[in-house]
């Protein structure tokens, strides 16, 4: 995705990298053996709370005459997302802990195990580029 949004920028379009923001924000980020960052920052609630203000910065920054707007939702958005984070932990909490494994193809979910205590065994890892083994299968 990261080629495609600069093609896109480098043809002219405002392309606005909300993940780098996030990645300036200690360690929430969760990377792989080979370094690689996990974009999926959204699979966590607080993770797409974090990139709401970035959202807003970045149109702002685009639609200055617009920025008294982008700050209100993106304020009532997090207020939402708040309560949707407790709801999620609240229903998860509700399986219990010896089943919470999430078995997947791609391995989108680290944010989501980390946030909701799951445990995601990834067949392909972090990017659908790599090539899933008969040992991981």
């Amino acid at each position: 995705m990261g080629d495609v949004l600069v093609r896109m920028a480098r043809g002219g379009k405002p392309v606005y990298a909300g993940t780098e923001e996030i990645l300036d924000q200690g360690d929430y980020v969760i990377t792989d053996e080979e370094e690689h960052y996990d974009p999926h920052v959204w699979m966590d609630v607080q993770g797409w709370i974090r990139a709401v203000d970035v959202v807003a910065t970045g149109l702002s920054e685009f639609d200055p005459a617009g920025a008294e707007v982008y700050s209100a939702n993106a304020t009532a958005y997090k207020a939402e997302l708040v309560k949707l984070d407790a709801y999620a932990k609240e229903v998860i909490s509700t399986i219990p802990e010896k089943k919470r494994v999430l078995v997947t193809a791609h391995d989108a979910f680290g944010y989501m195990a980390r946030a909701y205590g799951r445990e995601v065994r990834g067949i392909q890892g972090l990017s659908t580029e790599s090539e899933a083994g008969v040992k991981d299968i």
